[in-house]
């Protein structure tokens, strides 16, 4: 049965400069594992022999390797919000086509899926065990969710009103599950076919969303965006 536990940052977080270095080295040498690995396959004395540190070091941050996933996940978090306040600031989308916005979006979210796969990977296997990860992931996705309904909405097109945030929810969670689904079998299926899909994820992902929200423009054409009042 999945249960929630508190979400273990650091056991003593770390005051002085030469300690922070040894937390960031921790935690790179986490991350580069779980590219390598499985969660359950990566020990505390490979991390901390690819930090360069101790096992006393990684002990005195974290009281084992879970509270080390919680802390890159974290991480993750602070990423995505710092970032998707950039990538969606309203003034930066005003006048600009509905199609190439869609477009930065999922290219970005395909980007950041690739850069932190072993982290992802890793919480969407733990979450079924814990439930502190699934309410983490749900709260990050949300919260992206939330600042690019914000630029969307004025789009809609009049004749999908009633309609169209419905086909918005299902068109982002279309695009989290295809990211998620390649975490999982991305590396296993080494299929030609998989390869060209590979290669092509992003333009597939923006067009499928851009027909769920009934979208005239397609990613790349210059038309204007139509402002609802």
């Amino acid at each position: 049965m999945a249960h929630s536990t508190p979400a273990v940052g650091f056991a003593h977080p770390p005051k002085q400069h030469r300690s922070q270095q040894t937390l960031e080295r921790i935690l790179i040498a986490g991350e580069v594992l779980l590219r390598e690995k499985r969660f359950d396959d990566v020990t505390v004395a490979e991390i901390v022999a690819r930090a360069h540190s101790s096992s006393g070091s990684f002990y005195a941050r974290f009281p084992d390797k879970r509270a080390l996933l919680h802390a890159l996940h974290e991480r993750f978090g602070d990423r995505v919000r710092r970032e998707t306040d950039a990538v969606l600031a309203p003034e930066r989308w005003y006048g600009a086509p509905t199609g190439e916005l869609l477009e930065e979006v999922v290219a970005y979210l395909v980007k950041l899926f690739q850069d932190h796969e072993g982290v992802l990977r890793a919480v969407l296997s733990e979450a079924v065990l814990e439930q502190t990860f699934a309410e983490r992931a749900i709260s990050i996705a949300l919260g992206v969710r939330a600042k690019l309904w914000v630029l969307l909405e004025p789009r809609r097109p009049g004749n999908q009103s009633s309609e169209f945030q419905a086909s918005f929810d299902i068109g982002f969670r279309m695009a989290l599950a295809t990211l998620d689904q390649r975490l999982f079998f991305g590396r296993l299926l080494q299929h030609p076919a998989i390869a060209r899909e590979e290669r092509e994820l992003s333009r597939h992902l923006t067009l499928a969303l851009a027909r769920i929200l009934g979208v005239a423009e397609q990613p790349g054409e210059s038309s204007r965006p139509q402002e609802r009042p």
